[in-house]
């Protein structure tokens, strides 16, 4: 059934809305990802702490549970009286229902993997959920240490001894109480797999994430123990460990009791970005983690996640469309067509559906041969589905040589053990044309559990390759820019300042040479060559010290907004102002930030309140602050000269001003800089005024830093 003209509307609209906003993303360029790129990181440091917290709390209700359920055994007297009489008597058949009975309710609503009763002598006596359990020499110790001690032991997620199997144990003394004499009598083993509920847990993420992950570990030794499946790397639970060395590994910091948000990189050697704290009482640590390339490409992913959902939006509309049609189609003839011709229509739904799929789908029955292969086999391989039924190695035939190393690992690997795999290869089509195929199978199995065979997809991805590649090359060139920028700020801070010593050095000898006083003409023609070469030096520095506040690093910490205030205060050049004009500081809450570059920030707005008020018969200028939820607002405001509100969009534009130079000194730079200063800390800027009636300026800083709660 071809898709109609309105079926298709909404999807051309969507891939020319996604087109346009990826040509803004790419038109702004390296300068949106440095002003981006602090205020991403946040956020994904708040995410992922609150991830690893809620993971944490859930994992310590889970184990309270089990602790719960072994003190019940534990306290149960009647049922332990009973469990004596049995181990006496193992003939009991009653007694031994009974027992099964009551453990059976805490197999199946707590879902244990299995439950045994140990005799004195470790051996297993009865055994609920797998029949046939064994236990390992750790097992039996820590039997042994149960009775001996009367308390509940546990044990740490290990691999089985007997099956290599992953568990956590559970270890119940049992005893009789006869007068003040204690006598043990048994153990009860509760054994738990973590496949069933910690693994889920732990590998459950509360938004959709290629990269994102949570890991359990321990300390062994001078290494690091991994103990769930990675994403990243397939049967890395229990076997893989790392050394604590690695100063750069989440993981080994976490088991140094390390918590809270670290940059490094993780078992991939890829940075990431992770959150880190301990799981009480356990000696296990918990780490939730982000790759860094992730974080810092927010647009695009967010681009094709909105491409990808208007996609299954349009594939859903098409689909109930679908059913109705057939819907209304069955009512129509329901009284025309049998029952066995009910069942021919249904057969050719699925047939419709799966002929036209725009992946290349296909069905590997356990003798390696096709029983079904899409359509679309030959639009990306070039090669019809026929040609496959009648050659299954052509698959192999047509993957490039460096890959089929890969694929054959894959086969072998992953198919026999029915895990699901996902690889990445490239073909050679008949044309020589190299396309890149994400495949993706699964081995599916009847309702006996007998193999059916491999269910798979193979997708074109070559254009998504590509963009990688186009990305890579662009990033290249922005570090190439930056270099120059790098470059071209030394020319600046060396080459262009030596002119204008010179200019000012032979100014100034000529002003006090000793072969004759200047006439007062030429006097103040030199003076006025020294001042603009001096107000010239000074722009430059401005400019360069614009320039680098953009690239320095920060140092966060908790500000002492009155002693910023008051250091900014006494360090102003106008000396005769700060004697003349009165400083009102009201309250000014502590805030999280750079230390010098706020006093950047305080000496530029107050240098600025006495330059516009120094006219004034009594200047007043006036510090303040008040904390909202999230930010302390604070604001430097003076009596002095101010501005027109229509043109308070230039007051932060670099060389704006909006008073004659002539009647007041500056370079025009210094509000670009507070604007570029609070901006880095993720704040705000703004000014009110009126003219001849003051001025206000108003900024933000955060109340917490980056990392902290």
């Amino acid at each position: 059934m071809k898709t109609s003209p309105k079926t298709k509307r909404p999807f051309v609209i969507s891939i020319a809305i996604f087109a346009l906003l990826s040509l803004g993303v790419g038109l702004s360029g390296y300068a949106y990802y440095l002003s981006q790129e602090k205020e991403l990181r946040m956020l994904k440091s708040e995410e992922l702490t609150t991830v690893v917290n809620l993971k944490v709390h859930q994992i310590i209700n889970w184990r309270a549970e089990r602790i719960s359920d072994a003190r019940m055994i534990q306290a149960s007297g009647p049922v332990v009286r009973m469990i004596r009489e049995y181990i006496r008597n193992p003939s009991a058949g009653a007694v031994r229902d009974d027992i099964v009975d009551w453990f059976e309710s805490f197999h199946e609503i707590k879902e244990y993997e299995s439950i045994l009763l140990l005799d004195r002598e470790q051996r297993v006596r009865l055994a609920l959920g797998n029949k046939t359990e064994a236990i390992g020499r750790t097992a039996s110790s820590l039997a042994k240490k149960t009775m001996e001690s009367g308390q509940i032991e546990y044990s740490n997620l290990r691999l089985g001894e007997v099956r290599r199997v992953i568990r956590w144990d559970i270890f119940i003394p049992l005893a009789i109480e006869e007068g003040r004499v204690r006598i043990p009598i048994g153990v009860v083993m509760l054994r738990v797999d973590p496949h069933h509920f910690l693994y889920p847990l732990i590998q459950s993420w509360s938004t959709p994430s290629p990269t994102a992950e949570t890991l359990l570990v321990r300390r062994d030794g001078d290494h690091v123990l991994f103990l769930n499946e990675l994403r990243h790397r397939k049967g890395a639970a229990i076997s893989l460990r790392l050394p604590l060395s690695n100063s750069r590994l989440p993981a080994a910091a976490a088991v140094q009791n390390r918590e809270g948000i670290m940059e490094g990189t993780d078992y991939r050697g890829v940075p990431v970005l992770a959150a880190m704290r301990s799981v009480p009482d356990t000696g296990i640590f918990i780490i939730s983690k982000i790759d860094s390339r992730e974080i810092y490409a927010p647009l695009r992913r967010h681009a094709w996640m909105i491409l990808l959902i208007v996609m299954a939006m349009i594939g859903m509309a098409g689909a109930m469309i679908l059913v109705v049609w057939h819907i209304r189609q069955a009512e129509s003839y329901h009284q025309l067509y049998e029952s066995e011709k009910a069942g021919q229509d249904l057969l050719e739904r699925y047939r419709v559906v799966a002929d036209n799929t725009y992946d290349w789908e296909f069905w590997i029955g356990p003798d390696g041969r096709f029983i079904f292969n899409s359509p679309s086999c030959e639009r990306i391989t070039g090669y019809p589905a026929e040609e496959f039924d009648r050659d299954p190695r052509l698959i192999l035939n047509i993957i490039h040589p460096e890959d089929r190393t890969l694929y054959r690992a894959h086969v072998r690997e992953d198919v026999p053990v029915h895990r699901p795999g996902n690889i990445t290869f490239r073909i050679i089509r008949p044309d020589g044309e190299v396309r890149w195929l994400e495949h993706v199978c699964l081995t599916i199995v009847n309702i006996d559990g007998t193999s059916l065979g491999q269910r798979g997809s193979n997708r074109d991805v070559t254009d998504r390759i590509m963009a990688k590649e186009t990305l890579k090359r662009r990033t290249e060139l922005l570090e190439e820019a930056n270099r120059e920028l790098e470059s071209f700020s030394y020319s600046v801070s060396h080459d262009l300042r030596a002119p204008l010593r010179a200019i000012d050095g032979f100014a100034k000898m000529l002003l006090r040479d000793g072969t004759g006083e200047p006439e007062g003409e030429t006097r103040r023609k030199l003076g006025i060559i020294r001042e603009n070469a001096q107000r010239m030096g000074q722009l430059i520095d401005d400019l360069l010290a614009l320039s680098r506040l953009g690239r320095q690093s920060m140092s966060w910490t908790v500000l002492d907004m009155k002693d910023l205030v008051g250091e900014a205060w006494r360090h102003q050049a106008i000396s005769d102002m700060t004697t003349r004009a009165e400083l009102i500081l009201g309250s000014l809450p502590p805030a999280c930030g750079d230390r010098a570059l706020v006093r950047v920030v305080l000496a530029n707005l107050l240098s600025n309140a006495i330059k516009y008020s120094r006219n004034r018969q009594n200047p007043v200028i006036e510090v303040g602050g008040r904390s909202d939820e999230k930010e302390t607002v604070y604001f430097v405001k003076d009596n002095g000269v101010g501005f027109d509100m229509l043109y308070s969009e230039k007051l932060y534009g670099v060389f704006q001003r909006l008073h004659n130079a002539d009647d007041y000194e500056g370079t025009g730079v210094g509000l670009a800089i507070v604007q570029r200063a609070i901006h880095r800390h993720g704040g705000r800027v703004w000014a009110e005024g009126t003219v001849e009636g003051g001025a206000t300026f108003y900024f933000t800083l955060p109340e917490t830093g980056p990392g902290r709660v």
